[in-house]
């Protein structure tokens, strides 16, 4: 039975991070740009610069204008590759 309950609760958190990183991959709009995450990149971070994966990534799909941050959800473990640009 233990296995059983440990199952589900695996399976709920594995869900809940495919939703929020669908959600977070989308590109939005608020007052200082567009911005969009790319969760699939391994990266390190010192403070909130990203390393070369991420911001070579953000340079690639959204031009040379572009720049990377490191960001970090409550409750999300590790850090993720966040993209913007001037929309």
């Amino acid at each position: 039975m233990a296995n059983c309950k440990f199952s589900a609760s695996f399976y709920c958190i594995l869900l809940l991070t495919v939703l929020l990183s669908a959600d977070y991959m989308i590109p939005k709009i608020d007052a200082k740009g567009c911005h969009e995450g790319y969760p699939w990149i391994e990266m390190n971070c010192i403070g909130e610069q990203p390393d070369d994966p991420c911001v070579d990534e953000c340079v690639k799909r959204r031009g040379p204008g572009a720049w990377a941050i490191c960001r970090s959800f409550t409750g999300v473990p590790g850090t993720f590759c966040e993209c913007w640009w001037h929309c």
